[in-house]
């Protein structure tokens, strides 16, 4: 069992001999597949599949991205690129009510459905091991990937960006102490003290590999890919060490 909390004073050495910042957006990468799939209640819900790589292994490790509240799919637009150069193939998806999909933005339990169906969906397409799938999420992406992990037995680990506690009855709490000793990864902004609070909170109930990073700001959500270039490095190897 490893258990990690890094401070932001580690933090601030780590980023001064981290890898360079991660590629701006307009660093573009192969162009995603927009793919369709439909919800049982008959709801359109929309994503971006970017294949397996050409390093990718032989079936590939796979993502399925969910982003916060308020943003959609492209929010990602900084870890792609670094996701794919590392072998993985992934897609990033419009929450119900946001971006391109159909719904309503407060539907979060349909929210939690939606996601199995993009694993069922992720773990179909040709070229990919369905037993090496996680998911990334910020903020309600990271809150709905920890629900949907400690129902989906087969899901390798969760990495969750700006977690909450309870987010309108989703309880977090509860999922992570329900999925036992699988893999996770919490980081966030200490300045945002709920974030903060919620990831110390956690992690002590975390029972398995986790690690969780804070930093010494109150940016949240995707937006700590772009402002510290330690975090992408250390997400992508602790996928590659917790999908092997």
């Amino acid at each position: 069992m490893r258990r990690t909390l890094i401070s932001a004073a580690l933090l601030a050495l780590l980023a001064t001999t981290a890898t360079p910042g991660i590629p701006p957006a307009a660093a573009q990468g192969p162009t995603p597949e927009r793919v369709e799939i439909t919800a049982p209640d008959g709801i359109v819900l929309v994503g971006s599949y970017y294949a397996p790589p050409e390093n990718a292994d032989d079936p590939a490790r796979a993502l399925l991205l969910m982003h916060h509240s308020g943003s959609k799919k492209e929010t990602f637009i900084d870890f792609i690129p670094i996701a794919q150069d590392a072998g993985y193939a992934l897609v990033t998806v419009d929450l119900r009510g946001y971006g391109e999909s159909g719904g309503e933005t407060s539907d979060w339990q349909s929210m939690e459905s939606d996601a199995h169906l993009w694993l069922a969906w992720l773990r179909e397409q040709p070229g990919i091991d369905p037993e090496r799938v996680s998911i990334v999420g910020s903020s309600i992406g990271g809150d709905l990937g920890l629900r949907v992990m400690a129902k989906d037995e087969a899901l390798r680990t969760v990495v969750s960006l700006s977690p909450r506690l309870d987010v309108n009855g989703l309880t977090t709490a509860d999922a992570v102490e329900a999925m036992g000793a699988r893999p996770i990864f919490f980081a966030a902004g200490q300045g945002d003290e709920l974030d903060a609070e919620a990831t110390r909170a956690l992690f002590a109930l975390a029972t398995g590999d986790v690690q969780a990073r804070l930093y010494d700001h109150g940016a949240c959500c995707t937006t700590l890919f772009m402002l510290e270039p330690d975090l992408a490095p250390a997400v992508i190897a602790w996928l590659d060490r917790t999908n092997k």
